[in-house]
C-alpha cells in the first residue's frame, strides 16, 4: 500500500506540474476560460491514471486495502480540484 501511495502521489505531482505549465495567471476572464479548458483534460487524465494504477495494484495484491486506496484517490482528486484556481497551492 505504501508503494502504491507513492506512485499515486507521483502521478498527482506530474499532473500538477503539467497544469501549472499551462496555467494563465493574468486574472482576466479569458484567462479563466482558458484555465478551465486546460484543466478538464488534465484532471481526466489524472483520474484515469490513478484508477488504472489502483486497479493494477488490486489485481496483483487482492482487494484487502480497496477502501483505503479509494479514499486516497478521492483525496488526491479533491486536492487537484483546488488547484484549478491556484496551482501553486500545496
Amino acid at each position: 500500500m505504501k508503494q502504491l501511495k507513492q506512485v499515486l502521489n507521483l502521478i498527482f505531482r506530474e499532473h500538477k506540474e503539467k497544469y501549472k505549465s499551462v496555467y494563465n495567471n493574468s486574472g482576466t476572464f479569458q484567462a479563466q476560460v482558458e484555465n478551465g479548458n486546460n484543466f478538464s483534460p488534465i484532471i481526466k487524465s489524472l483520474s484515469d491514471k490513478l484508477i488504472f494504477k489502483a486497479n493494477e495494484h488490486l489485481e496483483e495484491n487482492g482487494i484487502a486495502n480497496k477502501t483505503n486506496i479509494e479514499n486516497h484517490i478521492k483525496e488526491l482528486i479533491k486536492d487537484f480540484n483546488y488547484l484549478m484556481i491556484n496551482p501553486d497551492k500545496k
